[in-house]
């Protein structure tokens, strides 16, 4: 294997660490964003089951259900930003794998002409170290 085979072969090692290093990370913006949506539903689910009994209330009681229906609706309303955050975050990640991944399919193709080359190379050396049969004229 040739110098430039072997350096070939060690850039693409690399690429193909950063490759899964990137789609890591785009899995990881992946979850925190179903993470922040889903304590995002739960919490609207809070907010909806939040219903007076039938019947007689207490004014306490009644008092206490809207303020926590105010505060749920507060946190649901400070969560658009953790989510729109993520969600940047995720398009960073995206686009980060995506370079990645050129650059490691780039540098598979330059190890594949490496390869090419070094093989013809090998069977032109072989063609040249091969001895020639001389044919003798009939006649």
């Amino acid at each position: 294997m040739s110098r430039l085979s072997q350096r070939c072969n060690r850039i693409l090692r690399v690429r193909v660490v950063e490759h899964r290093v990137a789609a890591a990370r785009e899995a990881a913006a992946e979850r925190r964003i179903a993470e922040l949506l889903g304590v995002a539903r739960r919490i609207g689910d809070l907010r909806a089951s939040l219903r007076p009994a039938l019947g007689s209330s207490h004014g306490q009681s009644l008092h206490a259900m809207s303020e926590m229906h105010e505060r749920l609706g507060r946190a649901e309303g400070d969560l658009s930003h953790p989510i729109s955050a993520a969600e940047a975050r995720h398009e960073q990640a995206w686009a980060a794998r995506l370079a990645a991944g050129t650059r490691k399919d780039g540098t598979e193709r330059l190890r594949d002409r490496a390869a090419a080359g070094e093989e013809r190379g090998q069977s032109l050396r072989d063609d040249a170290n091969r001895p020639t049969r001389i044919r003798r004229k009939r006649g």
